[in-house]
């Protein structure tokens, strides 16, 4: 591990300081700094950080692995006279000038603790206890409230049991003494039957029939869904018309009488005679379109 210490040329470098590393400080441009050569797996470089920000085991690093001091530094040729001062006197007290370091003084002394590390590392089995305490709390509650479930859900007593028995004959008592006239039924749940709301309706009562009377009255027929059946409506309609006056016609084309079948086989042969004179007065016409430059006949070609 080897140091250097310049002036930086840059200020694109963030300082590695305990006071600016967690605010994410970058050291100016001109500004006096202190470098370490790190190597971190198969990575190599410099971490810097301010020489105001230098800590005292930083400076008994350098004491023990640099001989000549402050020469033996890397750098400290190359800046100015005040700086080499600053350096110096670092190196010989073992710690940066208190009016220039950078975090709380106490820290600025070798093998000095952080009181907020102190604190912090105290609060923290004082957090413990505290949730401890809270636990325990929580279980005993816990405990009580399943200890009071248990007891809530004890089956009653007969001495209970009586007792609710008594209560309930002496609410329906109560209620059969109330003023209710007499004939009324009580309504139960649910819509009422058809019987009932005919009763609370006053449907008046059929009228009793005579006892001479024999005659009964004729119930109509009940006629069915859909559309009633063909035979049924003819009968409706046409009761007293007879079959015989309007004959049903068959399917097909009528049957012909003899004299009929002998008239359409005479005009039939008649067609035939005149359809042949015609072929035979005519020429047949061959297939097909018929040849632009006709062949001359033999007879032509003697001639």
């Amino acid at each position: 591990m080897s140091y250097r210490i310049e002036n930086a040329k840059q200020g694109r470098a963030g300082c590695k300081g305990p006071a600016c590393k967690s605010e994410g400080v970058k050291i100016g441009k001109g500004e006096l700094r202190l470098g370490v050569f790190v190597t971190i797996g198969d990575n190599q470089s410099w971490q810097w950080r301010h020489w105001s920000c230098v800590t005292p085991q930083v400076i008994q690093n350098i004491k023990t692995k640099i001989e000549s001091l402050p020469e033996g530094l890397d750098g400290y040729d190359e800046i100015s006279a005040e700086d080499q001062k600053r350096v110096a006197g670092a190196l010989d007290d073992g710690h940066v000038a208190d009016s220039e370091y950078r975090g709380d003084i106490v820290t600025n002394r070798l093998g000095a603790k952080n009181p907020k590390r102190q604190k912090a590392k105290k609060a923290a089995p004082e957090d413990a206890e505290e949730r401890e305490n809270g636990e325990t709390k929580a279980e005993e509650m816990k405990t009580e409230d399943t200890t009071g479930d248990k007891a809530s859900n004890k089956r009653p007593s007969e001495e209970e049991k009586v007792d609710d028995e008594n209560k309930r004959q002496k609410v329906e008592e109560r209620k059969d003494s109330e003023g209710v006239p007499e004939g009324t039924v009580r309504r139960g749940r649910g819509r009422p039957k058809k019987s009932d709301t005919a009763s609370s309706h006053g449907a008046v009562p059929a009228e009793a029939e005579p006892i001479g009377s024999t005659e009964t009255a004729e119930t109509p027929a009940k006629r069915g869904r859909g559309r009633p059946k063909k035979e049924v409506a003819d009968k409706a309609v046409q009761p007293n018309q007879d079959s015989s006056e309007h004959p049903k016609r068959g399917r097909g084309r009528p049957k012909l009488t003899e004299e009929q079948r002998l008239e359409k086989e005479k005009a039939k042969e008649g067609t035939k005679k005149d359809l042949a004179s015609l072929a035979s007065a005519e020429q047949k016409r061959g297939r097909g379109r018929p040849r632009k430059y006709a062949r001359a006949s033999p007879e032509e070609t003697v001639a």
